[in-house]
């Protein structure tokens, strides 16, 4: 019988266990963007200040950085978001200069030559 009850505990301490580092997990995960914005994508238009709001939003998460570089001739903010690996994220800048070395005729470094950069812009 207290072999029973040791595994009825054991159970539930790894039932515990389990269920608080999903909800860990799930606390780090952005909300999509139709529960963000309270409608559908594709039901309707998307306003601009929505769009960005959501995309302020995204780089509040860790992995994910929101930067507004310049303005539209209409007043309204030019950002950029950048997803990157965790491992990756403390050397964007280092990645930049790198990057900036290469356009100018350098060689650049070495162990940035296998990183793949994706250039989204609409």
């Amino acid at each position: 019988m207290q072999i029973i009850e040791r595994i009825k505990c054991t159970f539930a301490a790894l039932l515990v266990i389990l269920l608080s580092s999903f909800s860990a997990s799930a606390q780090l995960q952005p909300d999509a963007p139709g529960k963000f914005l309270g409608f559908e994508l594709g039901t309707r238009f998307s306003l601009h200040h929505e769009v960005s709001d959501y995309a302020e939003y995204l780089g509040s998460f860790p992995g994910v950085s929101y930067v507004e570089y310049g303005e539209t001739s209409e007043g309204r903010p030019l950002e950029c978001l950048t997803f990157t690996h965790p491992e990756l994220e403390a050397s964007l800048e280092e990645f930049r200069l790198q990057h900036l070395n290469r356009m100018n005729g350098g060689t650049g470094l070495a162990k940035y030559d296998d990183v793949a950069i994706v250039w989204l812009s609409y």
